[in-house]
């Protein structure tokens, strides 16, 4: 009972064990509730007027309206009863189980919730494929942006003495090879705080060529050159960025 989904209550229980957090996919899960559904976890039911409204087991499950007794005893279940029998007398009634006698999990469940544990089991099945859809989709998404902006071609590529530092796509968007930027910064004693304004005015912002470069040139300096490409002959982002870490790689070992 302490690991199905209880509508409608208030759950007390420890940290979930590292087996129940290895359970990933939905036949795991649904393998799981079926055969937790067998077992017989619970010692006590507790009514209110005929009403169940606290299963007590390894862990305790109460109805929300009870939320409050059980925090004021920190899930105590034995000291929320007592509570509830001086609160409200013999209309508490504590139907408690040997261990030969125990009620099925699926059994209590469906006691608490007026609704069959197989159907708590489906919707949960079906939930859960359903979630799992949703993060597949989203996971191929994103895998098709990162596809599309490492392949997306490069108009411009922006260097100082042969290190590219930064390049420009058709899109607009300027990308630093921050490696080769700062070590020219460094080699031109240029200090970090000068080239803040790099960032600040093209970071999630589209730029024009002439734009980019004038900002280049104010911060680094007129030593920056562009090669530009068009058509066929345009290299991809991945491409450049690529050529730029083994020209960076290739300053820091001859340092």
């Amino acid at each position: 009972m302490h690991l199905v989904d209880l509508q409608n209550s208030r759950k007390f229980a420890p940290a979930p064990l590292k087996e129940q957090l290895q359970l990933s996919s939905p036949e795991s899960i649904r393998k799981f509730h079926e055969e937790n559904g067998n077992q017989r976890d619970t010692t006590a039911i507790v009514y209110l007027d005929d009403a169940p409204i606290m299963l007590v087991g390894k862990f305790t499950t109460s109805r929300n309206s009870l939320g409050d007794i059980m925090a004021r005893h920190n899930g105590d279940a034995q000291r929320a009863i007592s509570e509830l029998e001086a609160r409200y007398g013999n209309r508490v009634q504590v139907e408690r189980f040997s261990d030969n006698n125990r009620p099925t999990n699926a059994e209590a469940y469906e006691l608490f919730h007026k609704k069959s544990y197989a159907e708590f089991i489906a919707d949960s099945y079906a939930s859960m494929v359903a979630s799992q859809a949703q993060q597949e989709r989203e996971s191929l998404a994103f895998k098709q942006q990162q596809l599309a902006y490492a392949n997306a071609p490069i108009e411009h590529v922006y260097k100082v003495e042969g290190k590219i530092i930064a390049s420009q796509g058709s899109d607009g968007i300027a990308e630093f090879q921050l490696g080769n930027l700062l070590s020219t910064l460094d080699q031109l004693n240029i200090s970090r705080d000068e080239a803040k304004s790099l960032f600040t005015e093209t970071v999630g912002k589209s730029v024009s060529h002439d734009e980019f470069n004038a900002m280049l040139k104010e911060v680094v300096g007129e030593g920056v050159t562009t090669d530009s490409f068009s058509g066929d002959e345009r290299p991809t982002r991945q491409h450049v960025s690529a050529t730029a870490r083994v020209q960076y790689q290739a300053h820091a070992n001859y340092l």
